[in-house]
C-alpha cells in the first residue's frame, strides 16, 4: 500500500467524521478513490491504493465476482458502521504492518 494511502486511512480510522462525515464504508471508498484521482491530476501518481486487497476480500467471502472490495464487504454487513469496521479488520489482516 502506498505510504500516502496508509497515512490517509490512519487519519480516517481515527477521526472518520472529519473526513467522511461518519463511519461509512461507501463514503470511505468514494473518498479514497477521489483522493487517488486527485493525486493523479496534480502529480501524475497513479498507483492502486490497495493492491491485492480486492482479491483478498473476494477470497475471504468465497465470492467469484467483479464487485469491488467495498461492495462485497457492504453486502455482508447489516450496518454501514459495521462495514467500516470490517474493512479495517481485514486491512489489518492483509497489511499487518501498515498501521505500525
Amino acid at each position: 500500500m502506498p505510504e500516502y494511502v496508509a497515512d490517509l486511512l490512519k487519519r480516517i480510522r481515527e477521526q472518520p467524521e472529519a473526513y467522511i462525515g461518519r463511519k461509512s464504508l461507501d463514503r470511505l471508498a468514494a473518498f479514497l478513490w477521489g483522493y487517488v484521482g486527485c493525486m493523479w491530476d496534480h502529480s501524475g501518481i497513479c498507483e492502486q491504493p490497495l493492491p491485492g486487497f480486492g482479491e483478498y476480500i473476494a477470497e475471504q467471502y468465497h465470492v467469484r465476482s467483479m464487485h469491488s472490495w467495498s461492495a462485497i464487504i457492504s453486502f455482508y454487513c447489516t450496518y454501514e458502521e459495521d462495514a467500516f469496521d470490517t474493512f479495517y479488520h481485514f486491512l489489518d489482516l492483509f497489511y499487518p504492518e501498515w498501521d505500525a
